[in-house]
């Protein structure tokens, strides 16, 4: 869990594609689709995309979802609610001031200070064998609902 953290603040071996209409990304573990104006960075990483929404003027955050992968111990029945917990356990060392506001069977919904920044993220987990890929969506507290539907549509779309 540790080095999802570590890795989304990394941008190496990258490269950006703007949607002009649906586009459909994929990579080894996951697909999806994005909306048109929404741009997607690939990575050669952990971290398999960084896709972020359409530049707005005098936007103070750019809202954006990270779709990660993370190979777990064999050996170890992995839920979709332990992933989660691991998760929590490790975002309140690192953002002590975390708050959940809303969870469900594979995903949550948090607010965290990142830098300064007060960020509400929302987070689904996807478990096969022994591969996870979580996938979070950030938006800033205020905007967050002027986004749920389009996250929605985004995050299901990952398969």
């Amino acid at each position: 869990m540790k080095k999802i953290f570590a890795v989304v603040a990394s941008l190496f071996l990258a490269h950006s594609v703007f949607a002009q209409g649906k586009l459909s990304f994929s990579d080894s573990k996951v697909s999806g689709e994005i909306p048109a104006g929404w741009e997607i960075i690939y990575i050669d990483s952990t971290v398999s995309f960084y896709i972020f929404a359409p530049e707005k003027e005098n936007d103070s955050f750019r809202e954006n979802i990270t779709v990660t992968h993370e190979q777990l111990p064999s050996g170890q029945k992995y839920t979709t609610q332990l992933y989660i917990d691991a998760l929590l356990t490790n975002l309140k060392v690192l953002c002590p001031d975390l708050e959940v506001v809303d969870s469900g069977k594979d995903w949550i919904i948090y607010n965290i200070t990142v830098s300064g920044i007060k960020v509400r993220q929302y987070g689904k987990v996807i478990i096969k064998k022994n591969n996870a890929t979580f996938i979070c969506a950030s938006a800033d507290p205020n905007d967050f609902d002027n986004y749920k539907d389009i996250f929605n549509e985004i995050v299901a779309s990952i398969k």
